[in-house]
């Protein structure tokens, strides 16, 4: 009785917590296209500003400041080829974001270099019930998982403290026989 109760109270929870994957992964892509957005503005004015002054690229540019004598102008340099780099990260992620099921989605959003995009999104996620297909599909199959999964330890510990009783009980009779 108590067992079918935890079972589908794991299976419901299981069901919310799996139901919401899919709407994370949409705030997910979200922020990461306001992030390609805004290093798009960013890298766009890096070009007009390469152009103004006679270089074929910013990146020319920025490998000119490079060799600067000043410090400062190095230093900028070197933040502004890592926006560079951090840009075609996120275009690139973002192009193959929109191509992914949803486990590869999930693989993507780890990667490390862009873990503070997926830290943002987990501080700006608001929970809802999405009725979606995706949603539908990940929390159904999640909560059946997780109830199955739950309910196998019991059983393993169900099967695992009854070898022990038994062995107890043929210790206890071949001492009170030996």
């Amino acid at each position: 009785m108590i067992g079918q109760w935890i079972a589908r109270f794991v299976f419901g929870f299981g069901l919310m917590l799996c139901t919401q994957i899919p709407h994370f992964m949409n705030q997910y892509t979200l922020v990461l296209s306001g992030a390609a957005a805004a290093y798009a503005k960013q890298v766009n004015t890096y070009e007009a500003i390469a152009d103004m002054h006679g270089f074929p690229s910013a990146k020319a540019m920025i490998q000119n400041h490079l060799v600067n004598d000043e410090p400062s102008v190095q230093e900028m340099a070197r933040e502004q080829l890592n926006i560079l780099k951090e840009y075609v990260l996120i275009e690139t992620t973002l192009e193959r974001f929109e191509r992914q099921n949803l486990f590869e989605k999930l693989w993507a959003m780890q990667n490390p270099q862009l873990q503070y995009l997926l830290k943002q999104t987990y501080i700006h996620f608001k929970w809802g019930i999405p009725f979606t297909q995706d949603a539908l599909v990940y929390g159904v199959v999640g909560g059946i998982t997780l109830s199955l999964l739950v309910d196998l330890q019991f059983k393993l510990i169900k099967v695992l403290w009854g070898r022990l009783s038994r062995r107890k009980v043929l210790q206890a009779k071949e001492i009170a026989q030996g």
